[in-house]
C-alpha cells in the first residue's frame, strides 16, 4: 500500500502520514507541493501481472483531506514523474503500453507508436481535470519510457528517459549516429586497406 509522510525540516518529527490507495500493489512514483501547499501524487497500482494503472491525487497540506483526484487509467499505464507549474497545472509524464491514451487535438503526438510502449505527458488543471495529452515516442519494437518532467521559467516542458526506439524523435541524434556510424565504417574500411 502507498504512504506519504511529512517530517519537519531536522527529520525529527513525524507531522503527519496517510495511506494511499488500496491493497498492497499501490506505490507512489512521484510528488510536488502546489502554490496553496498541497500534496500532489502521482501513483501506480499492479492491476495484474503486465498490466499497471495510474492515476494523481491531491491532499492538503497535512495529509488529512483528498481535494481531487483522476484515474489516468489504460492497459499498461505507468506515472513516473509529477510537475507543478506556476498557476497550478499538474504534469505527469511515464510509460503506457497500448494506445487508450486520450491523446487531446492538436496535441504533438495523437497515436501509439507501437512496440513495447511510448511515453506519454499529460497536463491537468488544478483540480485534475485533463487539459492535454501527447504520446512521446518512436516506431518499432522498441520502448519509450520518461522517467522525469521539470518546467522552466517560460513554461516550457523538458521530459528525460529512455528509449531504444530508432525512430524516437531526435534529429540531432540521428545526424550523431549517423557520423559516428559513417566513422566506424571508414575506420574498419580502411583497416582492410
Amino acid at each position: 500500500m502507498a504512504f506519504i509522510s511529512k517530517l519537519n525540516g531536522d527529520l525529527a518529527s513525524l507531522l503527519a502520514s496517510t495511506y494511499l490507495g488500496g491493497g498492497n500493489t499501490n506505490y507512489v512514483k512521484s510528488l510536488a507541493i502546489d502554490l496553496s501547499g498541497n500534496i500532489c501524487v502521482a501513483s501506480t497500482a499492479t492491476c495484474y501481472p503486465g498490466c499497471n494503472s495510474s492515476d494523481v491525487s491531491k491532499l492538503n497540506g497535512t495529509l488529512t483531506s483528498l481535494l481531487a483526484y483522476t484515474y489516468l487509467g489504460g492497459y499498461s499505464y505507468t506515472v513516473n514523474s509529477l510537475a507543478i507549474d506556476s498557476v497550478g497545472n499538474v504534469y505527469v509524464t511515464g510509460l503506457i503500453g497500448s494506445s487508450d491514451l486520450a491523446a487531446t487535438p492538436g496535441a504533438y503526438d495523437t497515436s501509439f507508436n507501437g512496440g513495447y510502449g511510448d511515453a506519454f505527458v499529460s497536463k491537468l488543471s488544478g483540480d485534475l481535470s485533463l487539459l492535454a495529452a501527447t504520446y512521446l515516442g518512436g516506431n518499432g519494437f522498441g520502448s519509450d519510457y520518461a522517467s522525469s518532467i521539470v518546467i522552466d521559467s517560460r513554461g516550457n516542458i523538458y521530459v528525460a528517459g529512455y528509449t531504444d526506439s530508432w525512430t524516437f524523435q531526435q534529429p540531432l541524434v540521428y545526424m550523431t549516429l549517423l557520423i559516428m556510424v559513417l566513422r566506424i565504417f571508414l575506420y574498419q574500411s580502411s583497416m582492410k586497406i
